[in-house]
């Protein structure tokens, strides 16, 4: 199973693998335009023309080597990172075996969310009558 935190928006939910991201690693601004993330594609996809047209000696190689290990540790930060800008909230970590699985939990859960870290309630998951929640107490 692998770690996920999901993030939700209204009815919209989006689950992001934590850790290193292999389709980052691999396809970089094809990656990065997939997850919505337009100016870092843009630029990864300008840079690599950049390296491809100009005739350097055995600069296409680290390059892209370097380049996708930048991406595979920092990509589903940045995809994190855009999320929450657009709205979305971080709604907790699970353990799940896919993305749609973890979408699909969170979703279905009546009673809260089978969290493993971070934020440990949702919206009308408390108990009923907790100090809070009592009627006709002040503070």
């Amino acid at each position: 199973m692998k770690t996920y935190k999901v993030f939700a928006r209204g009815n919209e939910t989006v689950a992001v693998k934590q850790g290193w991201s292999w389709p980052a690693f691999f396809l970089q601004w094809i990656w990065a335009f997939s997850r919505k993330l337009a100016v870092i594609g843009g630029i990864t996809l300008a840079v690599n023309i950049v390296v491809l047209v100009i005739p350097v000696k055995n600069l296409n190689n680290p390059y892209l080597v370097i380049a996708g290990v930048i991406f595979g540790l920092k990509g589903n930060k940045w995809r994190e990172a855009s999320l929450l800008k657009s709205g979305f909230s971080d709604k907790g970590t699970v353990q799940a075996n896919n993305p749609a699985e973890a979408e699909s939990n969170f979703k279905s859960s009546s009673q809260g969310f089978p969290f493993i870290q971070g934020q440990t309630e949702v919206a009308g998951s408390r108990a009923p009558n907790t100090p809070e929640q009592r009627p006709g107490q002040f503070r």
